[in-house]
């Protein structure tokens, strides 16, 4: 299975040596809209490839992108208690939250911990 980077159209013209350097090694260099990547063009290119279960690793503002676009069924949100930043430091999932706080697309399934760390599994429905 071949590593897969989704970038933007302004990300590969700012850096075409680098995207050449990774498709020689092997890796798969996708550029999937523009200002930011289009998760649903994504998605629908990894479905293309066969490819039914992914793991997205980001931080708040990756996860929130994919809440806020409906593409998640599942999430696993790991949560440590070393915490850095300020006024401006995006929390473990960003994005512009549900319209309803009421009914929120989202329920906590589980909560774990890990020594310090806690994994929060969220689940749609």
């Amino acid at each position: 299975m071949p590593i897969i980077i989704a970038t933007t159209t302004e990300a590969l013209a700012r850096r075409p040596r680098r995207a050449a350097r990774l498709a020689r090694a092997g890796c798969a260099v996708l550029p999937l809209g523009s200002g930011c990547v289009d998760l649903a063009g994504l998605l629908a290119e990894l479905g293309r490839r066969g490819m039914t279960n992914i793991m997205v690793e980001g931080g708040g503002r990756v996860l929130g992108a994919f809440f806020d676009e409906g593409l998640a069924d599942e999430a696993w949100v790991y949560v440590a208690p070393k915490l850095i930043g300020g006024g401006k430091t995006l929390g473990p999932l960003g994005g512009a939250g549900p319209a309803d706080t009421d009914r929120p697309p989202w329920h906590l399934a589980s909560v774990k911990g890990f020594g310090d760390d806690r994994r929060y599994i969220l689940r749609r429905g």
